[in-house]
């Protein structure tokens, strides 16, 4: 991330998967709202997806208030988000990566349908190879949202790794923490 890429996050593509959660719930704006918490770089694509431009906020902050927040090593983070801005009911929301669907985080452990679980499959596999990362939002414990994010690459990146490689002579090796398929799509 801004080495290779230029660092600007953006969601791609999205989905409400199949839930038996109150409808009136809007998963983007749970996951915006835990989100808004991170000081993480990929958390403003979220916020932005939400809001339409990170500038709508100084006009119309419709973020959900959050409390007890905490990052999940290795996972994302979670939360409770208040269902309204009176805060007079409050559901769990955990945003991260595909360890959400088999960790338990803070004794909660996403129940999803399977046609749920199907969809995320089948979100997966479109995005696999497209260099995106796939991102799930669970409230109340149950699989609600799926994001693909991506990064866009430097023009020059190729360029870069040219001339290291056939003028300087050195062997230039990627090494990332990324999920597999997008350090494929960058290395192509």
């Amino acid at each position: 991330t801004g080495t290779l890429t230029k660092g600007l996050f953006e969601v791609n593509d999205l989905l409400l998967t199949d839930h038996d959660g109150d409808p009136s719930i809007d998963p983007l704006q749970f996951a915006a709202s835990l989100e808004s918490k991170s000081s993480h770089p990929l958390s403003a694509a979220i916020i932005t997806e939400f809001r339409g431009c990170i500038a709508n906020s100084f006009f119309d902050d419709n973020l959900l208030p959050a409390q007890r927040i905490e990052n999940v090593v290795g996972v994302g983070m979670s939360g409770w988000i208040a269902i309204d801005k009176n805060e007079s009911d409050w559901l769990y929301c955990a945003v991260g990566n595909e360890r959400i669907l088999t960790s338990t985080i803070n004794g909660v452990k996403c129940n999803s349908t399977a046609k749920a679980l199907k969809q995320y499959e089948e979100f997966l596999a479109k995005h696999s190879k497209s260099g995106a990362s796939i991102l799930i939002c669970s409230i109340d414990d149950k699989l609600r949202l799926l994001l693909a994010r991506s990064d866009t690459l430097r023009d020059e990146a190729a360029i870069m790794v040219n001339v290291l490689e056939k003028k300087v002579g050195i062997t230039v090796t990627m090494l990332t923490g990324d999920h597999h398929g997008i350090a494929y799509h960058v290395a192509d």
